[in-house]
């Protein structure tokens, strides 16, 4: 029952096709900032040097980390009407 729900208060409450893709984009780049450190921190901390990830990958991630937490910022000041939307109508 409650998979049969959301769905449909999520669509009453939006509206919109494009703003369920809109907001489901808005909260998957908040949400691989978290997991990228997360995953970083425990790899460093918890696994054996042996298993630990090469140097490069470790940039690597932290560097897609970055990347998708400067996205989620813009596009959360772009939500509060901070700075404008590229390429947007007026």
């Amino acid at each position: 029952m409650l998979l049969v729900a959301l769905p449909v208060a999520g669509y009453l409450f939006f509206g919109e096709p494009v703003g369920l893709l809109q907001t489901a984009g808005g909260i998957e780049a908040a949400h691989i900032p978290i997991v990228t450190g997360l995953a970083l921190y425990l790899n460093h901390r918890m696994l054996p040097k042996e298993l630990q990830p090469s140097k490069i990958i470790f940039a690597g991630t932290a560097i897609t980390g970055i990347f998708f937490g400067v996205f989620a910022v813009i596009y959360l000041l772009q939500l509060l009407g901070a700075i404008g939307t590229v390429g947007g109508s007026s």
